[in-house]
């Protein structure tokens, strides 16, 4: 099987099967939005913002180092998990001593007793399994969908069943816990290993992570701080709107871009001495991404008010603005997605440095403006700021590492673009032309309906483009070629 088979089809897999673990998360959120309040999701949200950035200044990437290393000796992954260990020991001492005096920071002394329970959650990711990440390394993503669906899984219900019964934001913490501990006793069932204490390749994998770890540090910052900025400037309800928010916002994308883009770092790595073939792949790579993250993200915009009132409820409704204005930001920024992968696969760490540096700066300015000026209708414009930033950043990035005009990777997808602008106003059209009755139309109705209609009509001018064009290799070529292997396997 060709490298770009193996791609399409492992990025096709995962597709297909985080499906599963989005509707999973869905039901526990259509759940939980409906028996806790926006101060519950605010306050469970600092806590979590918070473990996110102690983790993130601390990252070593030992993933990425041990996907990007060839060799397979035992010493590697040895070294890998002893440092992941220390690592998690040192996250988990300064949380426990953070506990004393963060709550008061934040004037929120509920978050003392949360913290000390979330200290637990790094330990567990620190005795992760080093082998589990062999899977990832070969393209093989089914393990890491099994183990993901059954923590997954085990945790809503545990979830759900306390925030029914007690109707707390406990509910929140106790889920997250379980889902770490599964992951960590499923890593080890899928892949049976005894790691022991090793320092035999420490020198290697800072060589490699230096630049990166400098990455998740800002990036942590980048995606973490507005939470803080939020809670600070505003109130724990803000923080919770926030928080569901962002939720939604990435919801059609996290689980669509996130399997595609997963699988393209170990692949480009695998050509990175071959120039001609790593732009052709990437080009095609993008064009993929864009032709399923575009009509997913204007579609969810244009129909956000009716999928906040099916998902969580009349409560919520205040986010639909937020949600409507940052879904096809988002949009956007796939559009360069793969730059992270071909920066890392290429060995172009410092220019992932760089353009986080530039990042940091733009959005924490943007935001700290936006919050002080404008409360959080400010929050918003400061993300559709930096949300554009983000995408020309990361536009430099990729046509640094594969050497293309700057707006190629853009031109490459136009058909998606184009298919996506006609899809909302075909929806538009459908919405305002008499076959449905917006205020007695039943809500999952009408946006099943809408759903259907801007569907067909994306499939139907990105095919008509596509015969136009002269049927070129891309996205159409892909999707027909995997509809093509499912009919065979069926058949």
């Amino acid at each position: 099987m060709s490298l770009g088979k193996r791609i399409t089809g492992s990025a096709a897999l995962l597709y297909a099967l985080n499906l599963s673990v989005r509707f999973i998360g869905l039901f526990s959120t259509m759940v939980l939005a409906r028996v806790l309040v926006p101060e519950d999701f605010g306050l469970v949200g600092l806590a979590v913002a918070y473990l996110a950035i102690i983790e993130g200044i601390t990252a070593i990437n030992l993933n990425s180092t041990l996907i990007k290393f060839q060799d397979d000796t035992a010493e590697l992954y040895n070294t890998a998990w002893t440092l992941g260990l220390i690592r998690a020991g040192v996250i988990a001492i300064v949380i426990v001593i953070s506990a004393s005096f963060l709550p008061a920071l934040m004037n929120e002394p509920r978050l003392e007793a949360i913290i000390y329970v979330l200290a637990l959650q790094p330990l567990m990711q620190g005795f992760a399994n080093p082998r589990f990440i062999e899977f990832e390394k070969n393209l093989n993503f089914r393990p890491l969908f099994i183990t993901s669906v059954t923590s997954r899984v085990i945790a809503t219900a545990v979830s759900v069943t306390i925030a029914v019964v007690y109707q707390s934001y406990w509910a929140l913490i106790i889920g997250s816990l379980i889902s770490g501990l599964m992951n960590l006793i499923m890593g080890y069932v899928m892949r049976p290993y005894l790691p022991r204490c090793s320092f035999g390749r420490v020198r290697d994998i800072f060589g490699f992570t230096a630049w990166l770890s400098g990455v998740s540090i800002l990036s942590t910052l980048n995606l973490r701080l507005d939470t803080f900025i939020v809670g600070g400037f505003l109130d724990t309800k803000h923080v919770g709107y926030y928080r569901v928010g962002e939720e939604l916002t990435s919801l059609p994308t996290g689980e669509l871009i996130a399997p595609l883009t997963r699988s393209l770092f170990p692949a480009f790595s695998g050509m990175a001495n071959e120039p001609e073939k790593l732009k052709s792949n990437v080009l095609d790579a993008s064009s993929v991404v864009a032709a399923i993250s575009l009509p997913a993200t204007f579609g969810f915009a244009f129909l956000a008010l009716d999928i906040v009132r099916l998902l969580v409820g009349e409560q919520w409704l205040f986010i639909v603005p937020m949600i409507q204005i940052l879904t096809p930001i988002l949009g956007l920024q796939t559009l360069s997605a793969t730059a992270s992968s071909v920066c890392m696969a290429t060995g172009r760490t410092r220019d992932l440095f760089n353009s986080e540096i530039i990042f940091f700066v733009v959005r924490l300015t943007a935001v700290f403006t936006g919050v002080i000026f404008w409360g959080f209708a400010g929050i918003i414009g400061a993300r559709v700021i930096s949300g554009i930033t983000y995408f020309l950043i990361s536009n430099w990035r990729l046509i640094r590492a594969i050497k293309v005009p700057f707006f190629q990777p853009v031109l490459h997808s136009w058909r998606s673009i184009a298919s996506a602008i006609i899809m909302v106003c075909v929806m538009w059209a459908y919405h305002h032309a008499g076959f449905i009755d917006v205020a007695e139309f039943p809500v999952f109705l009408r946006l099943g309906s809408s759903m259907l209609v801007g569907a067909f009509a994306y499939v139907f001018v990105h095919g008509i483009l596509w015969k136009l064009s002269g049927c070129p290799l891309g996205p159409e070529a892909r999707f027909l070629s995997i509809i093509r292997t499912m009919g065979r396997n069926t058949a």
